[in-house]
């Protein structure tokens, strides 16, 4: 059926949205500038308030600059819709083109 993880599902749909939003706003300006791309995995809790706690970069995106930038996308896309655990989710940084 679509009970426990249907609700789950589209939370997390919702939480990916979310962060897909706020990835131009944390670009960094010199990553654009050397045309860095990359996705970086990062994994965080979710508080009572929706806000983001313990949020780490899992999976590296292969620059120190879009890592960090992926948690100034967590941080700027709170608050979240609760879940039970600590989603892993990917950010994509991609130049638009």
């Amino acid at each position: 059926g679509d009970g426990e993880g249907g609700e789950r599902g589209r939370r997390l749909a919702e939480i990916s949205r979310r962060l897909a939003a706020e990835a131009t706003g944390c670009y960094p300006r010199a990553a654009r500038r050397f045309r860095l791309e990359g996705r970086a995995k990062v994994r965080f809790c979710i508080g009572a308030q929706g806000e983001p706690q313990e949020a780490r970069v899992l999976e590296s995106s292969g620059h120190s600059l879009l890592d960090q930038a992926a948690l100034c996308v967590v941080a700027r896309a709170a608050p979240f819709p609760a879940v039970e655990d600590c989603p892993a989710v990917p950010i994509n940084f991609v130049m638009a083109h």
